[in-house]
């Protein structure tokens, strides 16, 4: 059943409605409030910390879009006031998944050990890290490890995303051979929702500013361990970034979801939160494969490519299979009998 032909009733979280922010934050700062939060209602409900539900992901409740055109990705682009992420998968019909959960998956991992095996892979990397750098992160800077481990391939519950929709669009349509997808996330729905998941943990949070993308301090690093990695986890997708970013991070404009329990899968931690059935929080944008080359001819022009993306020359010899103006070329001139004339615009 899609959304256009209906709504399947959502699985009841037995949780009580979500206090805002600026009414936490009042007992703890005296402050005024948060803007993020302006329009949330007060509590109807005592805070209690509940166990993540291990429910199968009701993912046919988000919103799917199917474009047209690629001007109809510009409307997408700043969808209302919110900071949106973008993320581009190859395939339509794939959900949101880390690199992580695949691997686990594969190996027949049983939810109850995948932790165990996180801290396993992370301490094999940090070990062996040394070898290949000359700055290693301290560590209990597990944002940067991660960071860090997922720019080099390793598994890990991060996911990658952008700010930017047209990058997501160029990783969505580079090596497609059918439709699709664009998710876009509502940045500051997600991040206010982990905060009151965080928070309903009795997780020690005593600031917005302790995990806003954009206010992250280096000192904060080490708070990411009590918060996400330790009993009892929530089971949340948080919009976090390192300290320290990496030149992929910057060209890319990159930002990351990070999966915040390993018991259940992403689409399960994504679907937990309160409102992720809403257009204004999560929608899915299908490029189908018949405007493949248009975006791609369009994104080229906007000099969005693997050249730009990946700097370096194995970025740009990988760009040339993606594509390039010498597969359709055409003469500037053309000899005619009557002399020479501008040849036509073509494709």
């Amino acid at each position: 059943m899609t959304r256009s032909q209906g709504r399947i009733p959502r699985p009841q979280a037995h949780r009580p409605v979500p206090a805002s922010i600026a009414t936490i934050e009042a007992g703890v700062r005296g402050g005024a409030g948060n803007s993020l939060l302006e329009n949330t209602k007060a509590p109807t409900a005592t805070w209690r910390w509940c166990p993540p539900l291990n429910l199968v992901a009701d993912t046919e409740m988000i919103e799917v879009k199917t474009l047209r055109s690629w001007g109809e990705l510009h409307r997408y682009r700043e969808y209302g006031r919110h900071r949106w992420l973008f993320r581009g998968q190859r395939d339509a019909a794939w959900d949101l998944k880390t690199s992580i959960e695949r691997c686990l998956d594969r190996e027949q991992i049983p939810a109850a050990s995948r932790q165990e095996r996180e801290r396993g892979l992370m301490r094999e990397f940090r070990r062996a890290y040394h070898q290949y750098a000359a700055h290693v992160p301290p560590n209990d800077y597990f944002v940067e490890w991660l960071a860090l481990m997922q720019h080099h391939g390793a598994p890990t519950r991060l996911l990658n995303f952008t700010y930017s929709i047209y990058v997501a669009a160029y990783f969505a349509t580079e090596d497609t051979e059918g439709d699709c997808a664009v998710w876009a996330i509502n940045g500051s729905w997600a991040f206010q929702q982990t905060y009151l998941l965080l928070k309903a943990a009795n997780k020690p949070i005593n600031s917005m500013k302790t995990l806003l993308p954009y206010q992250f301090d280096e000192g904060r690093e080490k708070d990411t361990k009590e918060l996400f990695f330790e009993s009892p986890v929530s089971s949340l997708v948080c919009p976090i970034n390192p300290y320290r970013l990496n030149e992929r991070l910057r060209t890319q404009k990159g930002i990351f979801l990070m999966q915040g329990d390993l018991t259940s899968g992403f689409m399960a931690n994504l679907t937990n939160m309160r409102g992720f059935d809403k257009r204004r929080n999560a929608i899915k944008l299908v490029i189908p494969k018949l405007l493949r080359r248009e975006f791609l001819k369009s994104l080229f022009e906007m000099n969005i490519n693997r050249t730009s993306l990946f700097p370096g020359l194995d970025g740009f010899a990988r760009s040339l299979g993606v594509y390039s103006p010498a597969y359709h070329a055409a003469p500037w001139l053309e000899e005619t009998a009557s002399g020479v004339k501008i040849c036509p615009k073509q494709g």
